[in-house]
């Protein structure tokens, strides 16, 4: 028979035992709740991601948006202006060759740009030619050699800028003529002009005098013309479409 102060012993050890076997079993993961821990971070490692880029990508388009839509914005406004002042140059106020041509891509005019600052005599008008190229939105500006009619001009531009990129458009430029019509198939003159390698800036022809008489007898009735392109973003999964409409002034000269 064993004594209670064995017994007593071996239950201590007993309850010991079991005690320890019970801080081993909860100590560390499991395999199994590993696995499952794993794969919960990388639910949460990838949902967070796919916010940031959500996001990321939706802060880029926003910022290509307002880019776009300020470039536009600048074009429209220059290009409308330069074409409401639109005259002749071979004597103000008149229409003849005050568009020397105008195709879906580019259009060459003279405008009386910053020539009516004082009193004084009236100055030959600017020449300035208007273009989509290499898909931007360029402007350039020649200034007459001389200060009396029939002006005559420089070949190489004073003044060349892009307005705006990522540019592209069916027509560009349209036509329109008395009561907002808009004729199809007129013959409003070709290009004079040579583009020569991939450069925005381009010089003209020492001879950009339209000598089509069709275009020539038509493009003195244009009274308007539409400008129409769409902005792509930096991505290209983004676009939008600016149109604006530039009134040609009436003009009641008829020199030839």
């Amino acid at each position: 028979m064993l004594s209670d102060h064995v017994l007593s012993r071996v239950a201590r050890r007993a309850r010991i035992r079991r005690a320890e076997l019970r801080v081993a079993s909860e100590a560390g993961f499991s395999l199994t709740e590993l696995i499952v821990a794993m794969g919960l971070s990388s639910i949460v490692g990838a949902m967070t991601l796919a916010t940031f880029v959500a996001v990321n990508t939706s802060g880029s388009a926003t910022i290509d948006r307002v880019v776009g839509s300020s470039q536009a914005q600048a074009a429209l406004q220059a290009w409308t202006a330069d074409l409401r002042v639109a005259d002749s140059p071979a004597a103000a106020g008149s229409t003849s060759h005050r568009i020397e041509w105008l195709t879906p891509t580019d259009i060459l005019f003279y405008a009386d740009l910053g020539n009516r600052a004082n009193s004084g005599a009236v100055t030959p008008p600017t020449m300035v030619w208007l273009a989509l190229r290499g898909g931007q939105l360029v402007e350039e500006d020649f200034k007459p050699t001389g200060t009396t009619y029939p002006a005559t001009f420089s070949t190489t531009p004073t003044a060349c800028r892009s307005l705006a990129t990522g540019v592209t458009a069916g027509s560009l430029f349209t036509a329109q003529f008395s009561g907002d019509t808009i004729l199809t198939g007129q013959d409003l003159g070709a290009s004079l002009a040579t583009i020569t390698g991939s450069a925005i800036c381009q010089n003209l022809p020492a001879a950009v005098s339209q000598t089509d008489a069709t275009a020539n007898s038509e493009l003195r009735l244009v009274t308007g013309v539409s400008i129409d392109f769409t902005i792509s973003d930096s991505t290209g999964a983004h676009s939008q479409e600016y149109t604006s409409l530039a009134t040609l002034q009436v003009l009641g000269g008829t020199s030839s």
